[in-house]
């Protein structure tokens, strides 16, 4: 292409710039693509790739800095959301929305712009009963934004909750802030960071299970994709420890554990449920459909699901991508007469939540409302 445009350089350099932003930043980069392919091709990892290559050095020291570091570039991002948080009770939503969108115009390059769904950093304390069932893995974007907006309860509360309720005990380690699955970082392309981060957190997950004695719960879809599917990026020594621990989602542990020992009363509601990306993947939309049946009198998942686009951090850096790629779905359930709309990741509930105009929340709340 390049050879063939020589001779008109300002055409090839057109070529590129658009590129970039229809072909690299804004591909959701969620694998689904391969779902659809016959023969299961990924673009998403080619569309990492290029995102690696277009890196520099201090951009991937710095992902290497924050991996080894999560606690900290946790706490900027909770600090900055409580602060958004705050300001937004004096100024109100369209505020924020304006100032975000005017300071991406001031630096000329990709903002988060804020929207009205997006939930607020919870409290997360430690639990270390003596003889746990289970380890808890609060995921980061749980950990960031899993207070949903209009709700009293964050997502960590709620499964707590339930499990108590169903005679459980989870331990949530001290520690647990200081590592993520990696998915923010191979999301973008940074290859070694991410393996940096999964490591460090499969080593952690081990003695936090007591070798795998104990299952692991993750409460995002995503991350626990990203984890299900980490094997080959491990050390040996890693990948001898990730054979021997059970991942669990939030929707495995609803389904397989907490559905047989809580009491369930019918609610008589219509649900909509999005079975994200990686649900879809990991091949979980059965039982996350089951888990909703036994809670409620009509589940639906709509004829036209697809991925939301969010995708992460997308669906903030650039909000037509959500807009565009959930549009076919949205419109289709904004036909329906709903009580409640359902998913299992918070990035995925916020995409959604914008383009119907009726906030989604994990699946664990639908169960918490019908348990008796």
């Amino acid at each position: 292409m390049k050879r063939l445009l020589s001779d008109n350089p300002d055409e090839y350099n057109s070529i590129v710039r658009d590129y970039q932003y229809n072909g690299i930043d804004t591909c959701a980069a969620d694998g689904l693509c391969s779902e659809a392919c016959p023969v299961g091709i990924n673009t998403g990892d080619l569309i990492k790739k290029l995102r690696f290559q277009s890196h520099n050095k201090t951009k991937n020291y710095l992902s290497v800095f924050f991996s080894n570091n999560f606690k900290l570039y946790q706490g900027i991002i909770r600090t900055g959301l409580k602060a958004a948080h705050q300001l937004k009770n004096i100024t109100g939503d369209d505020f924020l929305t304006w100032f975000t969108r005017r300071a991406e115009y001031i630096l000329k390059t990709p903002f988060p712009k804020w929207n009205k769904y997006i939930g607020s950093p919870p409290s997360i304390n430690k639990k270390e009963p003596l003889y746990p069932d289970f380890v808890y893995f609060p995921c980061c974007v749980t950990r960031m934004m899993g207070k949903p907006v209009n709700h009293t309860m964050s997502l960590v509360d709620v499964i707590i909750g339930l499990s108590e309720m169903a005679g459980f005990r989870l331990l949530l380690p001290e520690n647990i802030n200081d590592y993520c699955c990696g998915t923010v970082f191979s999301s973008k392309g940074y290859e070694e960071a991410f393996v940096n981060s999964i490591n460090n957190t499969i080593e952690n997950m081990w003695l936090w299970s007591i070798e795998g004695k104990l299952p692991v719960i993750l409460d995002s879809t995503s991350c626990t994709h990203t984890i299900k599917t980490s094997r080959e990026y491990l050390s040996p020594e890693n990948k001898s420890r990730w054979d021997k621990i059970k991942f669990l989602d939030s929707i495995e542990f609803a389904h397989d554990y907490l559905l047989k020992r809580l009491k369930i009363k019918k609610l008589g509601e219509t649900v909509v449920l999005h079975p994200n990306c990686s649900c879809v993947r990991l091949g979980l939309t059965a039982k996350m459909k089951e888990t909703a049946e036994q809670c409620t009198e009509k589940v639906i998942i709509p004829n036209n699901l697809g991925c939301c686009g969010f995708a992460g951090d997308r669906g903030l850096l650039f909000p037509e991508l959500n807009k565009s790629a959930a549009k076919n779905e949205s419109g289709e359930v904004k036909t329906y007469q709903a009580d409640g709309y359902y998913s299992s990741n918070v990035p995925c509930e916020i995409g959604m939540s914008i383009n119907v105009g009726k906030q989604y929340v994990s699946l664990i709340y639908l169960l918490d409302k019908a348990s008796d």
